[in-house]
């Protein structure tokens, strides 16, 4: 067989084989290059005598004898040939590992590379001018840029810069080591690439539980626990390209389940940056989790009418009185309906801003515990929290030169927005500060 079976059909067998996320994989993928094969077999047939071989069998050597013995040890010049191939087909390769690797612990050193090339970019595009302090931020971010960028270039190309010269040189003493290096990668050649809307269903029967609280199925009309018996959901996430640990660990999660009843399972934990191509991937082969908790524009609209995804209309205005309120805006409405006037997502924060929860603050517990006070639950308790932080020397260096809250009040990061809700105010980006106001 001369080409692959396909991209979809490959992810397909190596999910159900159990191989996701395992590192064993890069290596089986491609562990057998016909386009090598069909190189080292022309080399075979025109520059081994056929001679050679008759003898070795007359001697009574068998295949394998006469292979080792005789055709390997005068294909010196195609094996170092194959082994550059493979060294440099390794080296370069990266997609393999980032259709089929989650854990960045795994990650070869050239997604590693794409994912800082991505992150100096994507650091470089979120400055915005707005002031000439700006503008001087901005050209030190292009800079820094630049610098990430050329050392990636540095650090993929030096080991090919190292070895070429090794392979060059025969009659040098680390002709020999150049030699294993390139025929252990040749080994690993694995390693390198080669209709309709649904409709909405009918209105179950409403009943009462043991404590007086009205049910449909086994969902609780209102209030926590949503649901009476524990339901576990799937589902894939979107994570920043900082996050290297298990989201699932998060305590966030653990809360979640504790007040409603939901187990969510975490099958996937996958790079932003690689988001969009993984969750395609998943759709064509037909193994897609319960939720999308990041839903994109670009996939919605695309499979909005295959019966991929479940209609929310109804299920909006039956069991989130919020989210319908919310929708009473006919511009965010509209922004959220897909062409056939039907909603298969929920909003997030560019189109509602108030929904933004990205903004998280974090506590010294050390510095609690130096003041004896526990963590806060109230803005009242936080206000008491940052007096102590400050009056109370929680440093033990005794002196009074504690911050007790921090905060990068510069356009886009948005570090006052958390606070908002609290006092009846809208999550919006677009706010000043003007004497101290």
């Amino acid at each position: 067989m001369y080409f692959g079976g396909g991209l979809v059909p490959t992810y397909i067998v190596v999910k159900n084989i159990g191989l996701m996320n395992r590192p064993i994989v890069i290596c089986i993928l491609g562990a057998l290059s016909m386009f090598n094969i069909i190189i080292a077999r022309t080399y075979f047939e025109t520059n081994i005598p056929a001679g050679l071989q008759e003898s070795a069998e007359i001697d009574g050597a068998n295949q394998a004898q006469t292979f080792f013995r005789i055709i390997l040890p005068l294909s010196k010049p195609i094996i170092a040939v194959l082994a550059l191939y493979a060294f440099v087909g390794q080296w370069n390769s990266y997609f393999n590992a980032l259709m089929y690797l989650n854990n960045a612990q795994y990650y070869p050193l050239q997604l590693v590379l794409r994912t800082i090339l991505i992150t100096a970019q994507s650091l470089q595009n979120s400055q915005t001018v707005v002031s000439i302090e700006n503008l001087n931020e901005m050209a030190q971010q292009q800079k820094l840029a630049d610098m990430i960028k050329y050392g990636v270039i540095v650090v993929s190309t030096a080991p090919l810069l190292i070895i070429f010269p090794l392979m060059l040189r025969r009659n040098s003493p680390f002709w020999k080591a150049g030699a294993l290096i390139l025929a252990a990668s040749m080994l690993m050649a694995g390693c390198g690439d080669e209709s309709s809307a649904p409709e909405s269903s009918a209105p179950a029967e409403v009943t009462t539980d043991s404590d007086g609280r009205e049910m449909v199925g086994n969902v609780y009309k209102e209030g926590l626990p949503i649901v009476k018996e524990p339901v576990t959901l799937t589902t894939v996430i979107s994570t920043s390209v900082y996050v290297t640990g298990q989201v699932s660990e998060m305590e966030m999660w653990k809360i979640m389940e504790d007040e409603t009843n939901i187990h969510i399972e975490i099958q996937e934990q996958i790079p932003s940056t690689d988001y969009t191509d993984k969750v395609n991937l998943m759709i064509q082969g037909g193994t897609v989790p319960d939720i999308f908790t990041n839903s994109i524009g670009e996939i919605t609209s695309k499979y909005y009418n295959t019966g991929l995804f479940t209609l929310l209309d109804d299920l909006i205005e039956e069991w989130s009185p919020s989210y319908s309120k919310i929708l009473e805006d006919p511009t965010i409405k509209a922004n959220i309906m897909a062409v056939d006037g039907h909603i298969y997502a929920t909003p997030f924060y560019e189109i509602a801003p108030w929904l933004d929860v990205t903004n998280e603050l974090f506590v010294n517990t050390e510095w609690l515990d130096a003041v004896g006070m526990e963590m806060p639950t109230t803005m009242d308790e936080f206000y008491n929290v940052l007096v102590a932080f400050r009056d109370q020397d929680p440093n033990g260096n005794g002196l009074q030169d504690e911050l007790p809250m921090v905060l990068r009040m510069k356009r886009g990061d948005n570090m006052l927005l958390p606070f908002f809700a609290n006092f009846g105010l809208p999550i919006d980006q677009n706010y000043a500060i003007l004497d101290g106001k």
